[in-house]
């Protein structure tokens, strides 16, 4: 049987979105782009589980869906083909680079230099509440949503200048000018900030810029750092216990060997174990991380298996005996769990029903100015 080339060509454009990602899908897959990565780099156990996690915590936080609420999203225009080149970036990174640079974070998700995908309509010494509203060159002299006006303004090329805060690509901030980063044995202590290049870091014992110690090398929490996929284990970089192998949770005085992320090291602090599969529903537990995604450990105790693996409370159910989801908050009147305030929402009744890192100023979370656009 003969196959019709326009409809394999329409086919292919569906299977990769055409060369894009759409903005409603973006979140789910930077989860699959960084648990691939973390997986294939020994950092989580299996992708489907990594998914969940990330999804629940540091995308919830972070991710497109958090970035719904702010009062100007609608000067952000988002490209698709922008976004899906960024996440092919984030799964080409080698296991010696953290496919999420703290820059990256820092900036906020789709409007860093490394990985933007939000270009705005607002002109340079416009007001703005983000940079995602500026243009491609630009950036708002401040990310986060605070009473004090900022402005869109051109990125800074290297050399002395004003507002060194956001630098050109491939710039560093480092004391009121945009520098080139530090490469390899070059000093770096009288900074201070990190000002090495991507994936070096400042030794303090040596104070020049050098590579993260590889497995098996000498380690220690002041001076020489493991790479960011391995653990300072008994001052040797060691990967995260798999399944089955042996491990040490954590204690006030410890680091302990722990496991990959989505297993659990199964014995007291401090004491020998095994690293296993987080624990289902009703299953008894020491403390919350030992309990699948969606669960918490109740009445724990890090003495004793005392607690009990308990479903969190979705949105509307009572929380009168039982903790809300992450991304909800327990409401005193109702007593039934709530979502958590976006800038500009109400927080009169409850001070604490605000997004993360928002506070409840004057009754608005973000404060007055957050709740319109400039």
């Amino acid at each position: 049987m003969r196959c019709n080339p326009v409809a394999l060509a329409l086919a292919g454009c569906c299977l990769v979105a055409c060369g894009g990602v759409a903005r409603e899908d973006f979140d789910e897959r930077l989860a699959e782009a960084l648990c691939e990565k973390y997986t294939s780099c020994g950092v989580s156990y299996e992708e489907d589980s990594c998914e969940q996690r990330l999804l629940s915590e540091l995308i919830a936080r972070v991710g497109l869906n958090a970035r719904q609420g702010e009062p100007c999203a609608s000067r952000m225009r988002y490209d698709e083909s922008a976004a899906e080149k960024c996440l092919d970036k984030i799964r080409d990174t080698s296991c010696s680079q953290d496919p999420l640079s703290p820059r990256m974070l820092e900036r906020g998700l789709g409007t860093s230099e490394e990985c933007r995908f939000f270009f705005g309509t607002t002109a340079d010494g416009e007001v703005c509440q983000s940079s995602g509203e500026c243009g491609a060159q630009s950036a708002c002299t401040s990310d986060v949503l605070d009473p004090s006006p900022s402005t869109c303004q051109p990125l800074s090329g290297e050399g002395p200048n004003d507002s060194p805060r956001h630098c050109a690509e491939g710039l560093l901030p480092i004391e009121g000018s945009c520098h080139k980063p530090l490469e390899q044995d070059q000093p770096c202590a009288h900074y201070r900030y990190e000002v090495c290049a991507q994936d070096l870091y400042c030794a303090q014992d040596t104070g020049v810029c050098q590579q993260p110690a590889s497995k098996g090398a000498p380690c220690d929490e002041e001076n020489r750092r493991c790479a960011w996929n391995l653990l300072c284990v008994n001052g040797t970089c060691k990967a995260p216990g798999r399944k089955g192998e042996a491990c040490t949770p954590p204690s006030p005085t410890a680091s302990g060997a722990p496991c990959q992320s989505e297993l659990f090291c199964d014995a007291a602090p401090s004491e020998p174990g095994r690293c296993r599969e987080l624990l289902a529903e009703d299953a008894g537990c020491r403390d919350s991380t030992e309990c699948r995604q969606g669960l918490y450990c109740e009445s724990s105790s890090p003495d004793s298996s005392g607690g009990t693996c308990k479903r969190y409370a979705g949105k509307g159910e009572d929380c009168s005996h039982r903790a809300c989801d992450p991304l909800l908050y327990c409401s005193e009147s109702s007593g039934t769990c709530k979502p958590q305030g976006h800038p500009g929402e109400s927080c009169v009744a409850e001070p604490r029903a605000c997004l993360f890192e928002l506070t409840c100023t004057q009754g608005l979370c973000g404060g007055p100015d957050s709740a319109t656009c400039p």
